[in-house]
């Protein structure tokens, strides 16, 4: 049984991306740390996606027990979106269990932890917070120290197109994010007493969303042909500042203290958009109310000259110059032209969220349903299923989708009632689904090099597996000769600080992996204490909903 331990996040990163650079000794740290870990690949959820995935590593359960598939979520008994946060978890997580142990928890940057719960410790929240703040903070007065050591602390770095050179600022805010949060970290570890240390960088997520065209033989759009002169390779230089300070980190800490390092999924390079919700209309199984088919198409067209014809200075300008205002209006289009756009009584199907779930409109379940619950239903999914298992790309020949799962092969538990009803594998992951009208084209798929609604390059996308390594002096080193989930490391976790496990964990304890040679406990699971709902304002929602377009997630 170990007293103490790190956990360290990478989020997005994959071997693919790291092997390089660490054999060619651009990645130091990284390198010295698999040298001496047990190390090899993490299966994430389906879909690979930062919300799901942090939540399950969190909870050790699968989707359909915590509630969270994504970044939106239809509000009960509408069809309105609304951003899920840390308080529509169904489910205690390891801050929790530890906490009701008396463990002390320091959570940096953890996705989902905003709002912060009380715990026997601190947390500074992560993404999806709107803003940085006292509201972020366990305890409220956190934040205020927070500020005096790491002045410029935040989230996630802001993509702002009114500034003289957009991407490059981009590029020094996210290297000062992740300064920012060294800092803060290096002066927790050297003040507070803890059992277990979080530390989440998430900015190499989303230097790979915009930047994946700068790597070495990727794909790059025609009009970003003089990105990789201009702005050289970011993302192997992103990673080398974070190895950087890992090494920092890990070196104000008791080498005996074990240190997992984790992803919540893998990257992969993207070229096309399949415009599910388009594919739904030309199969006549989702309606557009005939004003919207009008007024949506004109405001993307319009949005679209804004972004390729209007000069950048120009644009600059009108930023400066309307401000929130302006980043509110276009934050608000993607999921207030969704609800109120398609004519729900005419439609049978429809796609939501950020690689491809679709969700029947259903008697007695949506609030205006019209397939029957029963043999229609599930005549309707095998019709799908069938469908979109042959769909092949007209200009490629490609066969994109691997298959298509109905919801009960992929989750279960009581919240499975709010999954997908149909969960689209991709067989080649240059595709991705997304739930958007995309009214901007009558192509089912379109070349993507960013959203619809911003600037910001989008060239990457998520993987279905990460990393994971674990040094322990306690465990030999070398490749992880088991299959490794996302969900097995917060059950890992409890029994290395000889925790009983909760019976409703869907996760596995990785026992090579625990350091302890006791036998594994059960323990029914203490009632989750449900956090008060919070629901955004609509300043909130704005600034979420634009961060969440410029990633590609909506």
């Amino acid at each position: 049984m170990t007293q103490r331990m790190v956990l360290l996040g990478l989020d997005s990163a994959s071997w693919n991306l790291l092997d390089p650079w660490i054999n060619q000794g651009l990645l130091p740290n990284i390198a010295a740390l698999r040298a001496r870990s047990a190390w090899g690949d993490l299966e994430s959820t389906i879909h690979p996606i930062t919300a799901s995935a942090w939540v399950s590593l969190l909870t050790g359960k699968n989707p359909g027990k915590h509630g969270i598939y994504d970044f939106t979520q239809r509000r009960p008994g509408t069809y309105a979106l609304a951003m899920t946060n840390a308080s529509m978890i169904h489910s205690n997580t390891i801050y929790d269990w530890l906490s009701d142990a008396d463990k002390r928890v320091i959570s940096i940057n953890m996705p989902y932890t905003f709002p912060p719960k009380p715990i026997n410790g601190k947390i500074i929240g992560g993404l999806f917070a709107p803003a940085v703040g006292p509201g972020l903070t366990y305890p409220a007065s956190l934040w205020e120290e927070v500020k005096q050591v790491a002045p410029r602390y935040t989230i996630a770095p802001d993509y702002s197109a009114h500034v003289a050179d957009p991407l490059a600022q981009y590029i020094a805010d996210m290297h000062d994010s992740v300064e920012q949060r060294t800092h803060v970290a290096e002066w927790l570890i050297k003040t507070d007493q803890w059992d277990l240390f979080t530390l989440i960088y998430t900015e190499c997520d989303e230097i790979q969303h915009a930047f994946w065209h700068c790597l070495p033989n990727a794909h790059i759009p025609a009009h970003l042909k003089d990105h990789p002169a201009r702005y050289g390779n970011p993302i192997r230089d992103l990673y080398q500042h974070i190895d950087a300070c890992i090494g920092r980190v890990l070196g104000l800490i008791d080498p005996t203290i074990p240190v997992w390092t984790v992803s919540d999924h893998g990257g992969h390079e993207l070229k096309y958009w399949v415009n599910l919700n388009r594919w739904l209309t030309n199969e006549g199984l989702l309606a557009i109310r005939d004003t919207s088919s009008k007024q949506k198409p004109v405001i993307y067209s319009l949005a679209r000259v804004y972004k390729r014809y209007i000069p950048t200075a120009t644009r600059r300008k009108v930023s400066a110059v309307l401000g929130q205002r302006f980043e509110k209006v276009k934050a608000h289009l993607q999921t207030k032209l969704f609800s109120e756009a398609i004519d729900w009584p005419r439609t049978k199907v429809y796609a939501l969220g950020s690689m491809g779930s679709l969700y029947i409109n259903l008697r007695g379940r949506e609030p205006q349903g019209i397939v029957e619950q029963g043999d229609e239903y599930e005549a309707l999914c095998t019709q799908l299923i069938e469908k979109l298992e042959q769909f092949v790309d007209p200009a490629t020949g490609t066969q994109p989708i691997a298959r298509v799962l109905r919801r009960r092969d992929v989750y279960h538990g009581a919240m499975s009632e709010h999954s997908p009803d149909l969960i689209i594998i991709w067989q080649d992951l240059s595709y991705c689904g997304r739930g958007s009208l995309g009214m901007t084209t009558t192509d089912v798929v379109e070349p993507t090099s960013s959203s619809e609604l911003s600037d910001l390059p989008l060239t990457g996308v998520h993987d279905y597996n990460g990393i994971f390594m674990l040094q322990s002096a306690l465990i030999p080193a070398g490749r992880y000769g088991s299959s490794v989930h996302i969900q097995d490391i917060a059950p890992s976790l409890l029994h290395t600080f000889g925790l009983p496990i909760p019976e409703d964990i869907d996760g596995e304890v990785l026992y090579p992996l625990t350091m302890t040679q006791a036998p594994i406990e059960y323990t029914a699971d203490e009632p989750y204490a449900q956090a008060q709902y919070y629901d955004l304002t609509e300043d909130e929602t704005a600034l979420v909903e634009k961060r969440l377009s410029d990633l590609g997630y909506m």
